[in-house]
C-alpha cells in the first residue's frame, strides 16, 4: 500500500494488483475458502477475469475477508469498472447499494447486511485511485464524481508551488508511475505530471 501525498490515505497500485491478484492466486484462495468442485472455481476464476475484469472486486472482497460473496457480484454483473458503489440510506435504516450513476442495485448485493455494505464500501477506496492518460491533444479533464476517490499522487508540491488564478490554484503533484502513461506516451523523463 502506498500513502496518497494529497490526504495521506493509503491506496493499492494497479500494478500490485495486477501482479498479486493473479488467476492462480485467486483459484489458490477460492479453492481455500469454498467447498466447491474444481470446475465451479475454474468457472469462478474465469468470470473474475473475463475483461473488464472483477480482479479489484475480488480484491476488496478479500480484504474484509468475504470471497464467497463473488457470486454475489458475478450474478449482479457487477464489474472493476462500476466501482466505486455508494450506499443509500432508506427511510427504514437499510443500506443499499447503488451505482455511482445514483442508480439503485436491485440485485444480490441487497441482501448484505449493513456491516458488510459499509465495509465494501469504505475499503473499495484503496482499489479505485483513478490512471491519468496523456493526450497529445492537450489537458485532460477527469470527474472524479465522488470525494472519497484517492488520487495517486506520491509527492504533493503544495504548497510552495501553488499557482492561483481564476476559479482554481494548481500547483505540481507526482503520479504514481502505475497511474499514468506519461512514460508509455513518451512525453518526458520527468515524472511530475500538473494536476490539478
Amino acid at each position: 500500500m502506498i500513502k496518497s501525498a494529497e490526504t495521506g490515505k493509503k491506496f493499492i497500485p494497479r500494478d500490485k494488483i495486477d501482479n498479486i491478484v493473479t488467476p492462480i492466486s485467486v483459484k489458490r484462495e477460492l479453492q481455500g475458502r469454498l467447498q466447491q468442485p474444481e470446475s465451479n472455481i475454474d468457472r469462478l476464476v474465469e468470470q473474475i477475469f473475463t475483461p473488464p475484469t472483477r480482479r479489484r472486486i475480488f480484491s476488496i472482497l478479500l480484504l474484509i475477508e468475504k470471497v464467497e460473496k463473488i457470486e454475489d457480484v458475478i450474478a449482479d454483473d457487477l464489474w472493476d469498472r462500476d466501482l466505486p458503489l455508494l450506499l443509500q440510506k432508506h427511510r427504514r435504516g437499510r443500506n443499499d447499494p447503488t451505482h455511482p450513476t445514483g442508480v439503485q442495485h436491485s440485485g444480490r448485493l441487497q441482501s448484505w447486511s449493513t456491516f458488510l455494505l459499509e465495509s465494501f464500501e469504505t475499503y473499495q477506496y484503496m482499489f479505485t485511485a483513478p490512471f491519468f492518460r496523456y493526450s497529445p491533444e492537450g489537458a485532460q479533464h477527469y470527474a472524479l464524481g465522488h470525494d472519497d476517490i484517492i488520487l495517486p499522487f506520491i509527492e504533493d508540491g503544495v504548497p510552495a508551488g501553488v499557482a492561483a488564478g481564476g476559479y482554481s490554484d494548481v500547483w505540481r503533484v507526482k503520479i504514481h508511475p502505475a497511474h499514468h502513461n506519461c512514460y508509455r506516451a513518451n512525453v518526458s523523463l520527468d515524472p511530475r505530471v500538473h494536476a490539478p
